[in-house]
C-alpha cells in the first residue's frame, strides 16, 4: 500500500471510472491523471521512444525553468531540458533493437525520439533550439497549452539539450507556476529559480533569498508557485487608497 501510495503521488499510477460519484471522488483525491491547470506558467515535458527499443530506463532527465518578472507585467522564462543516454555495453537486441531497419543506420544505443515542451498557450515564444542550433518543431494547441514537438536522436554516451524562451504577460493577480512530472522509471531532476518585485509574496518548495526562490530535486509529483503582490489591508490599505487618490491625474 505504501508503494502504490508513492506511485500514485508521483502521478505513476492514474485511476478513472465510468461512475459519475466515484470519478468526483477520485477527482477530489487527485489521482485521475487531469493535465488542466488554471497557473499562469506552466511547463511540462514528456517524451515519445521512436526506436521501439528499451532504451528508456538508461535515459536520465534534467529540466529547468526559470522566469524573471519584470515591473509587475511581464514574465521572461526559459525552460531547458537535458537527456542523457547511459546505456550501457552488452544489451541484447531485443532491448537495443540495433537490427531494426531504423535504428541500424543509428548505431549501438542511440536513443531515437519526439520530445514535447508543453508552455502556455499565451507564451509568446523567443527562442526555441536544440543541441544550440534552431530547431525545427511542430506547435499543437492541447487543452489551454500550446506543445513543441521535436525529433531527435541521442547517441549512447552523449546529451541532448532543447532550450525554449519565452514572454508571458501577468494579470493583476500575479504569477503562478505549475510543473507536471511525465512517470519516469527514474524521476526527473528539476531545477526553478524565480525572480520577482520585492515586495510580492513568494510561495513554493525551495529556499527564497531575497527576491528570489530557487528549488533543486526530484519531480516525483507536481510543483507548485505563488509569486502574488501583498493583500494590503487595514490602515495600510486605507493609506494607499489615499495616495493613489492623490496621485490620480486630474483631466
Amino acid at each position: 500500500l505504501d508503494s502504490s501510495a508513492t506511485s500514485v503521488a508521483g502521478g505513476h499510477i492514474r485511476l478513472v471510472s465510468l461512475d459519475g460519484a466515484e470519478q468526483d471522488v477520485l477527482d477530489q483525491l487527485e489521482v485521475t491523471g487531469d493535465l488542466s491547470t488554471d497557473s499562469v506558467d506552466s511547463l511540462l515535458v514528456t517524451v515519445q521512444n521512436l526506436g521501439a527499443d528499451k532504451l528508456d530506463y538508461w535515459v536520465r532527465r534534467h529540466i529547468s525553468h526559470t522566469c524573471t518578472l519584470i515591473e509587475s507585467e511581464l514574465a521572461r522564462c526559459e525552460s531547458v531540458v537535458r537527456l542523457t543516454n547511459g546505456t550501457p555495453r552488452g544489451l541484447n537486441e531485443y532491448v537495443t533493437q540495433i537490427n531494426n531497419r531504423v535504428k541500424r543506420s543509428h548505431g549501438y544505443g542511440t536513443y531515437l525520439g519526439y520530445l514535447e515542451v508543453y508552455v502556455p498557450e499565451a507564451a509568446q515564444l523567443t527562442s526555441v533550439t536544440l543541441d544550440d542550433e534552431v530547431a525545427t518543431f511542430y506547435p499543437e494547441s492541447e487543452d489551454r497549452r500550446k506543445s513543441l514537438g521535436m525529433y531527435f536522436s541521442t547517441p549512447r554516451g552523449e546529451r541532448t539539450t532543447a532550450r525554449v524562451s519565452y514572454d508571458l504577460k501577468l494579470p493583476t493577480s500575479g504569477y503562478s507556476l505549475e510543473v507536471t512530472p511525465q512517470p519516469l522509471a527514474f524521476d526527473a531532476t528539476v531545477e526553478v529559480a524565480i525572480t520577482g518585485p520585492s515586495d510580492w509574496s513568494f510561495s513554493g518548495p525551495g529556499t527564497q533569498v531575497g527576491e528570489r526562490i530557487e528549488f533543486r530535486g526530484e519531480l516525483d509529483r507536481t510543483i507548485r508557485y505563488e509569486i502574488r503582490p501583498f493583500e494590503r489591508t487595514g490602515i495600510p490599505a486605507a493609506w494607499n487608497a489615499l495616495l493613489e487618490f492623490w496621485t490620480e491625474p486630474v483631466l
